[in-house]
């Protein structure tokens, strides 16, 4: 019998779907998802700042990122949405990846690039024979479409070579072309951790959808998206950005619109109250 509104109100209907629509929430570890893979740990001075559950988050994707930069010949990460920088400078230092920190926020940049200078001071006292030792590049972009993304992205890395500095880009200039390539352009991968809303959504459009733009540096996404009730929905005006839901396009025939409400119900947890305390740092 199938569970209804009107069978017990609706705190019980949406009791009784509980079960039903959860995610699985069962950890796996890295090496179950990519093969020849090393998870390096995260130092006292490199997890400065980080609870245990981002401990936790930044030790196993960057080691995901690093090996699959590895088997796609990638040689540069742009992390998308990067907030203070914490998975950057996780692969610049543990992994000896150029990496270009996209952030919406000047202060995240700014942030990222005074931590990653005294994070270089460190790992500098401890090398033994010389090393190049390179920061994060911060950018500061409001990624309102993967247009945007894309120039960007390619801006930042098209001379990236060497010792890093910081670039800003006006939050809110418009996007009016988009460069080609260079022949010099490196192959990239692109990451997130938490990567909020549409970022999401740009980060695979970017990536696969070729119709918005044919980015071939781009070799491949690696996203663990967050604040699914932030996707944008079509609202039938003239823009010049694709909202990030729907992206199929069945759902697009289907014509469905979910509404904020919906959404916010949707990230939910109901039993965040029932999981042991324990355990409960690894819910969000």
């Amino acid at each position: 019998m199938a569970a209804t509104p009107a069978s017990g109100g609706g705190g019980a209907f949406i009791g009784r779907l509980e079960g039903r629509l959860f995610i699985p929430r069962e950890q796996k570890a890295p090496q179950s998802l990519v093969s020849d893979i090393h998870v390096a740990p995260i130092g006292t001075v490199l997890a400065q700042g980080m609870n245990s559950k981002k401990k936790h988050e930044i030790e196993n994707l960057a080691a995901v990122v690093h090996a699959i930069a590895k088997k796609c010949g990638a040689n540069t990460v742009v992390d998308v949405g990067s907030g203070q920088g914490y998975l950057a400078q996780s692969l610049s230092f543990e992994y000896q990846l150029p990496v270009v920190a996209i952030d919406a926020s000047s202060h995240h940049a700014s942030v990222t690039s005074a931590r990653a200078e005294r994070i270089k001071k460190h790992y500098a006292a401890k090398c033994v024979e010389k090393q190049l030792l390179t920061v994060p590049r911060t950018v500061t972009c409001h990624v309102l479409s993967s247009d945007t993304l894309a120039a960007v992205t390619l801006d930042a890395c098209k001379d990236d070579h060497g010792e890093h500095v910081r670039e800003t880009k006006a939050s809110t200039k418009k996007i009016t072309q988009i460069q080609e390539p260079t022949q010099g352009s490196p192959p990239l991968i692109l990451a997130g951790l938490h990567a909020c809303g549409d970022l999401s959504v740009n980060m695979l459009r970017l990536v696969f959808v070729k119709v918005f733009l044919p980015c071939e540096q781009v070799k491949a996404s690696v996203s663990v998206g967050c604040c699914y009730n932030l996707l944008s929905e079509d609202s039938n005006e003239d823009t010049d950005t694709c909202p990030g839901f729907p992206m199929s396009k069945a759902a697009k025939l289907s014509e469905l619109v979910l509404g904020k409400s919906i959404h916010d119900l949707a990230c939910q947890a109901l039993s965040i109250n029932k999981i042991p305390k324990e355990v409960s740092v690894w819910w969000t």
